[in-house]
């Protein structure tokens, strides 16, 4: 297929900057750079004990079918987020589905138009993405400057 030339031009760019994304399936070897970095998606174990606790209750679901504010969620979140909640001693827990969207909602929800975010030069662009849904005010400081922090603080206290 042959693709514009502007944007032939933009992928060519990212291949000389060997910053091209490819989609890839890694099976084995050590993850340093997904959010399974521990493994545990392609544990066996894991995936034995949660097909029996879909099969014990009963359940054909094999995904979540939408939003579980409208016709995703499952008898089993809710007990996962009471599970969680007993273990973490707290009065509830809520389970986000990526760590994406648990920035996005956190941050929004308790940054407001009258706040004030400090955040890292180099933070993941979901804490961005929070910071920009609240409404809030926001200061960056260099990447691990705690003194550019500390100025900021003083600055905005």
């Amino acid at each position: 297929m042959k693709l514009p030339s502007n944007l032939e031009k933009k992928l060519e760019a990212r291949r000389q900057e060997n910053a091209l994304r490819t989609l890839t399936f890694k099976s084995d070897g050590i993850d340093f750079s997904s959010n399974d970095y521990l493994g545990l998606a392609s544990n066996p174990d894991h995936y034995l004990r949660a097909h029996k606790r879909l099969i014990e209750s009963n359940s054909l679901h094999s995904g979540a079918g939408g939003s579980r504010l409208l016709t995703g969620n499952h008898r089993l979140y809710d007990e996962a987020e009471s599970v969680l909640s007993r273990f973490h001693k707290c009065e509830a827990a809520l389970i986000f589905s990526s760590g994406y969207t648990a920035n996005l909602g956190l941050i929004g929800a308790i940054a407001g138009k009258d706040s004030i975010v400090l955040y890292d030069a180099l933070c993941h662009a979901s804490i961005r993405e929070g910071i920009s849904v609240s409404k809030a005010k926001a200061y960056k400081f260099s990447h691990n400057d705690l003194d550019h922090l500390e100025r900021l603080i003083t600055k905005y206290s």
